[in-house]
């Protein structure tokens, strides 16, 4: 037995297409002979994974291009006070400043992209560059998209809690200046 080689399996071919049938163009439906057997992927569940995923590729589609607004160092002074608050230096580097800076210009970009696509696919919102684009990204948008994260959920509620609040504050002081003495 020493000495002996194993046999070596012999190599899979590639199943060749019968030459008998013709080649249909593309988005020609294959119609079926009769008496032939269905095929696994041509039932009514494929067909709707099939749409499914058609439509799922549509909403995935990259958005027009649009106007792109400068946002760099519109929040360095701001990270700088922030960045301190949470223990950094009083002057850090402005490396650091303008990384911590691209970091949170991408997570704002994205967000508001997603709630963008959220407030299209409700109906709300029409991406620019449609007929009757209009409408803006509402908190509703916001919170739909934190809802999965109790912190960030709880702080923006927290936030949008006190911006009411401010507002009535504001209203009631212009309502005192208004009012005739």
């Amino acid at each position: 037995m020493a000495g002996e080689e194993s046999p070596k399996p012999a190599p899979k071919r590639a199943k060749k297409a019968p030459a008998d049938k013709p080649k249909k163009p593309a988005g020609e439906k294959a119609k079926k002979a009769p008496g032939e057997k269905a095929k696994k992927g041509d039932g009514p569940a494929a067909k709707r994974q099939k749409t499914s995923a058609a439509k799922q590729q549509q909403v995935e589609a990259p958005p027009p291009p649009q106007e792109v607004v400068n946002m760099e160092g519109q929040l360095v002074r701001d990270l700088a006070v922030m960045m301190y608050g949470f223990g950094d230096d009083m002057s850090p580097l402005p490396e650091t400043l303008h990384l911590v800076e691209g970091i949170v210009l991408e997570y704002a970009t994205t967000l508001l992209h997603k709630a963008m696509d959220s407030a299209a696919q409700r109906g709300r919102l029409r991406r620019p560059g449609t007929a009757g684009a209009g409408a803006a990204v509402g908190a509703e948008d916001i919170l739909f998209l934190v809802r999965k994260d109790p912190k960030k959920y709880a702080r923006a509620k927290e936030l949008l809690i006190v911006d009411e609040e401010i507002r009535k504050a504001r209203q009631t002081v212009e309502d005192v200046r208004d009012e005739p003495e």
